[in-house]
């Protein structure tokens, strides 16, 4: 048996200022600043009865464990935006520049005491307290020209990433522990935009961008262990900061009846971070696990959304649609292989209504799912596809205040999310309770 309670307390708060004023005639025409601040305290204890067990030749006699973990993950931090606008007769430019900067700090502990027929008292640390700062500084032109239907955005940003670790006694204590690897980072990523518009309706575009993501602090350090199921996560030094070009191409339109949005995307990774890959057992035959970079990936993929209203006001009934197909591979080598991190293609299409007067609505929503990719060799769990249907309401009590009531998975459908069960056993005992709700 066992009984759990867990408990989240977050306290935040954060201070605006904000100035527009489109006809100044001074350099700045917009501004705006943010600080923050916030508290987050996380517990996630149990108490359970274990019963007696006997694995690889050793009988672990009855007891009870009490599990006592908590996170703190506390963060500070502001951002700047700045606009000028200058116009011309022949060419506008629409500057917008500014800073973003936060600091957050994480500290994890997880207390497992033990009484009955075994005794014992473990405090570890997963993970060593780290302190991540990030900054950036970013710089775009919005050009447009008179009597053109051509508009051209470029875009530079700097960002730094600093990732400070602290070894204590605790985390020590781990059989599992490594030293930590601290990561400081500097990169300048360029961006560009071209939009045509075709007409006062459609509006067609194409962008490039060059991404730039370290590993967090839990991907790079980790090292958890659970050696009573026969596992344990390893931290890697070598992961490297992932990179990435990026491509998108599209249309939007925007009628009086009917928007839509149709894009195709596709990214070229340089030492993606992947999720937890499974690596050579130790030597007494546990599994090991830990993330790892692949060399060279790709993500591809075509995302559509439209909304179509029966009438050309925006109450009475209307329909609409959302479909993402995406393809990810590791291409690292010549035979191609899926990434897990993947979501199978998901068509959501709906019928919605909204009340004349604005104070209530609702919507019959289907949402289908299909197969995830995955490699040939995959024997891990994949489910089936899968269509549920939610119906959900509103009522608008006053401008402060509505008031939801939903009723999902009508038809009490059972259904997995690919992301939960990727790694699981298809023949596992326990799969359904992986399953979501009905």
């Amino acid at each position: 048996s066992a009984i759990e309670d867990r408990n989240v307390e977050r306290t935040m708060v954060s201070a605006t200022y904000e100035f527009d004023n489109p006809e100044s005639e001074n350099f700045i025409d917009y501004f705006k600043i943010t600080a923050y601040t916030q508290y987050a305290y996380s517990e996630d204890d149990s108490k359970l009865d274990v019963a007696s067990s006997t694995s690889r030749g050793v009988t672990t006699p009855a007891h009870q464990l009490k599990n006592d973990y908590d996170l703190k993950d506390d963060s500070y931090g502001a951002n700047l935006q700045l606009r000028s606008d200058f116009i011309n007769p022949n060419l506008n430019h629409r500057l917008t520049y500014g800073l973003d900067y936060s600091l957050t700090s994480n500290s994890r502990k997880r207390a497992k005491i033990q009484t009955g027929g075994v005794t014992a008292t473990t405090t570890v640390k997963d993970s060593p307290d780290s302190d991540t700062t990030l900054l950036g500084i970013y710089l775009q032109d919005e050009i447009s020209f008179n009597n053109s239907k051509w508009e051209i955005i470029p875009g530079i940003r700097f960002d730094y990433y600093d990732l400070d670790s602290t070894v204590d006694s605790i985390y020590l204590q781990s059989s599992k522990s490594e030293n930590p690897v601290d990561i400081n980072k500097q990169v300048l990523n360029p961006s560009l935009s071209i939009l045509y518009k075709t007409n006062k309706n459609l509006t067609l575009y194409g962008k490039y961008n060059k991404g730039f993501r370290a590993p967090q602090y839990s991907e790079i350090n980790t090292t958890f262990g659970n050696l009573a199921h026969f596992y344990y996560i390893v931290n890697n030094p070598d992961l490297k900061s992932e990179t990435s070009d990026n491509f998108e191409v599209g249309i939007n339109g925007d009628y009086e009846k009917f928007d839509f949005g149709l894009n195709g995307f596709w990214s070229n990774f340089d030492n993606r971070i992947d999720s937890y890959t499974r690596i050579a057992n130790d030597s007494q035959g546990y599994y090991r696990y830990q993330f790892q970079n692949k060399d060279k990936a790709e993500i591809y993929g075509i995302e559509f959304n439209s909304n179509y209203n029966f009438n050309a006001e925006p109450s009475g009934f209307s329909l609409i649609n959302s479909a993402a197909w995406t393809v990810g591979n590791d291409t690292s080598t010549s035979s191609y292989t899926p990434l897990t991190s993947i979501d199978p293609f998901k068509l959501i299409t709906g019928l919605r209504f909204d009340s004349e007067s604005e104070k209530w609505g609702s919507e019959l929503i289907a949402t289908y799912t299909g197969v995830a990719k995955t490699s040939s060799s995959n024997t891990y769990f994949v489910p089936d596809a899968s269509t549920i249907f939610d119906l959900i309401s509103y009522y608008n009590v006053n401008d402060r205040l509505s008031l939801d009531i939903g009723l999902y998975n009508i038809f009490d459908t059972k259904y997995y999310n690919y992301q939960t069960v990727k790694n699981e056993s298809p023949t596992a005992a326990d799969l359904d309770k992986f399953s979501e709700p009905g």
